[in-house]
């Protein structure tokens, strides 16, 4: 993961896949939408991990939660240096179920910004 001073908010980019989160989060993202950068969707979150980890993006924000899809690459990114949190800044867990809402970015201050704007 790239280690540069942190961006703008609305220079950052990042994935939110809009057709899987509830629609609370969704409109709730969408209000915001404004103050960051460009969203994106690859619909696979593999891969969505893999390039955040990489530094090709800045963050991802998932409203559901299956561990098959979330646990390697939370790994992945705390491993390459950055943060996995739940929105009430609590630790992923895999036995926490679906119903929660998942902030990864390239690190604290940008998680940090992030979160503090959207919820």
């Amino acid at each position: 993961m790239k280690t540069s001073s942190p961006k703008p908010l609305e220079e950052l980019h990042g994935y939110f896949g809009r057709a899987y989160a509830p629609k609370t989060l969704g409109d709730l993202v969408s209000s915001k939408e404004s103050h960051l950068g460009k969203f994106y969707c690859l619909h696979c979150s593999g891969h969505e991990y893999i390039t955040l980890a990489n530094g090709e993006m800045d963050f991802a924000l998932f409203g559901s939660i299956n561990p098959w899809d979330h646990l390697p690459g939370t790994l992945l990114v705390q491993e390459s240096g950055g943060v996995v949190l739940n929105e009430d800044r609590t630790p992923y867990h895999a036995k926490d179920g679906k119903q929660q809402i998942l902030l990864s970015a390239s690190g604290q201050v940008v998680w940090n910004s992030l979160v503090d704007l959207i919820f």
